[in-house]
This record gives structure tokens, sequence and C-alpha cells, in this order.
């Protein structure tokens, strides 16, 4: 089985930081690659020999692209479709998460995680990259 990979999608380094700590902190295994913005994590996806991540964690709010319009684009694409997608984000705007909802997001939550959100988060990572199985 070939290792799990996660592409993070978040403009923010200390967000970077935080996040690839706390994921080797629970034992999440596999190759996060990084992008900083919706836009090079789009171009990242959509070259042919990428090999796709089994799950994509984005921001809503970044530079070129938004990760509204990135998970949009994800879902209109034969190629991209089945994507896993989870939102992690500091907009409380409604409109965002029904958005989101509406694209197929598996999570939307909101930064700065409170108490206990970042076990919720960890556990849908966990579930979701067993769930996908190995990819080609």
């Amino acid at each position: 089985m070939s290792a799990k990979r996660i592409l993070l999608v978040e403009d923010d380094l200390d967000d970077i930081e935080m996040l690839t700590i706390q994921l080797k902190r629970n034992q999440v295994d596999g190759e996060l690659v990084v992008r900083r913005d919706g836009q090079a994590a789009l171009e990242f996806l959509e070259r042919d020999d990428s090999r796709l991540p089994d799950l994509v964690i984005t921001d809503v709010k970044m530079p070129r692209m938004t990760g509204l319009e990135l998970i949009r684009r994800i879902r209109e694409s034969p190629r991209l479709r089945g994507l896993k997608v989870v939102f992690l984000t500091s907009s409380d705007d409604a409109r965002d998460r029904r958005e989101a909802a509406r694209w197929g997001a598996a999570l939307y939550l909101r930064k700065p995680l409170e108490y206990g959100q970042f076990d919720e988060l960890v556990d849908r990572i966990k579930t979701t990259l067993y769930a996908a199985g190995p990819r080609a």
C-alpha cells in the first residue's frame, strides 16, 4: 500500500506549522504537501503526473483563489471530483459554510480550533485516509 498523501492549502505560516506538528503528534502518517493558495493547489492537482492526494485540507480565504472556488473546480473535474475536502478556516460566514456543504465538503471547522475540535479534525482525517484506500 502506498503512503497516504494530504494536500494542505493554507496561506498562514503559523497555521501550516501548527497543523504539521499536530498531525505528527497524533500519528497521522503520510506525506504532507503544502500549497499557499487555491490556484497553486489546483495547478498541483491538475498536473497529469501528480499522484492525487487522499485528502485536501483547505482554508476559505486565500490569495489568488479561495478554498470555495478550489472545491468547486475540484468537483467539476472528472479526474478530481472524488477527492475528500475538509475546510479549516477562520471564516464564520454562514454563506461560506453552506457553499462548502453544497460542494460536498467532508467537514468545516472554524479556526482557531476550540477544545476537542482538533481531536474531531484528527479523527476525521484518519477516517478519511483509511477509507480512501490506496490510490494509483
